[in-house]
């Protein structure tokens, strides 16, 4: 019998066992029994488990819980010059004005950060949940003084990303900026919430918006398909104004690329990005708010190529061996790449 995971009873003769999504108890000196029924091979009905629990209190074991893992596991004994026992003091007050597990979980994060460290992470028991899916629109949509809530800003889609597609930039949608969302499937859109609470439950499936035009006239109704998840849009709107930011100040000579992380999607974007800003005069690599990963060696390696010839075929445009390999004379390490000031 394979288990994920085991304990011994206190008295040596039984072992629990929890494999398949299942917990069972075993005898330690005979093999089990194959028959779930028999007295060598007991499963526990967890749904028969009633437990009653007082949630203030869970959270403040969990808290101290945090704290003492963290304590012993830190990767520096010193936990960097940090004064973690009094970094718990100071965030512990917070504990009594938690509303939901949720607000444990960001108060967490947040005493996390103190230590100024990456791969320290609080994630809920069973993840984020299955819930309706919240709708989004890959648009800044604020609430104006009359009331209305209108589009600021669409998301431009990248379409060398499927996962960064635009719902109000989809073909035939046509809302534009400045448009004003007054019904979601033909419910109003409150004034004071605006269409959100009309989209939960709605992403990856079509919805119909009631669109009053910026310039006047009569509402007309487009159907669109919202996303569950705006960060792919918003991140390559991001490296595309980071990359305007650096064309502009630097007359046309840089080329920039962003590398979000050191795993399959960041070598894919590198790859995404490199053919195009590499045969500029020289290259910003840029790594902040990398997630990290495993991939660093293969970007050093990259960037370091150095041209050794030139394809020149007959009217076409020359091409550099190897390619992708950068233009200018000396390349600076990624991790230390100068970036643009903008950050915003």
């Amino acid at each position: 019998m394979d288990a994920d995971h085991f304990e011994v009873s206190g008295d040596g003769k039984r072992v629990l066992l929890w494999t398949d999504g299942r917990l069972k108890v075993v005898p330690s000196d005979r093999r089990a029994s194959g028959d779930d029924d028999s007295d060598t091979n007991i499963t526990v009905d967890l749904d028969r488990v009633r437990q009653f629990v007082d949630p203030a209190a869970e959270w403040r074991q969990m808290f101290d819980e945090n704290g003492r893992i963290m304590r012993d596991n830190f990767w520096r004994p010193d936990m960097s010059g940090v004064d973690w026992a009094g970094v718990l003091d100071r965030y512990r007050p917070v504990l009594d004005r938690l509303a939901t597990h949720d607000d444990l979980v960001d108060l967490l994060w947040e005493v996390h950060g103190e230590l100024g460290t990456s791969h320290a992470y609080v994630i809920p028991r069973g993840g984020y949940g299955d819930g309706a899916r919240q709708g989004l629109l890959g648009a800044d949509i604020s609430r104006h003084e009359d009331g209305s809530w209108r589009v600021d800003r669409i998301l431009p889609a990248e379409t060398s990303d499927p996962d960064a597609r635009s719902p109000l930039a989809a073909p035939g949608v046509a809302v534009r900026v400045g448009d004003a969302i007054v019904a979601v499937a033909g419910q109003p859109v409150d004034p004071v919430t605006g269409p959100a609470p009309l989209l939960v439950g709605t992403a990856g499936k079509p919805v119909e918006l009631t669109v009053s035009p910026s310039g006047g006239g009569e509402p007309r109704h487009a159907v669109v398909v919202p996303v569950a998840d705006e960060e792919p849009l918003r991140y390559h709107a991001w490296v595309a104004d980071r990359r305007a930011y650096v064309l502009e100040r630097s007359g046309g000579r840089l080329g920039y690329i962003h590398v979000p992380d050191m795993q399959a999607p960041g070598w894919a974007q590198i790859h995404r990005d490199l053919r195009v800003e590499v045969l500029r005069e020289g290259l910003i690599v840029d790594v902040r708010e990398n997630r990290g990963g495993h991939t660093s060696q293969l970007v050093v390696e990259k960037l370091a190529r150095r041209i050794v010839g030139w394809d020149l075929p007959r009217g076409m445009r020359a091409e550099s061996y190897p390619r992708d390999a950068p233009r200018g004379r000396s390349w600076r390490s990624p991790t230390s790449s100068p970036a643009p000031t903008a950050t915003s």
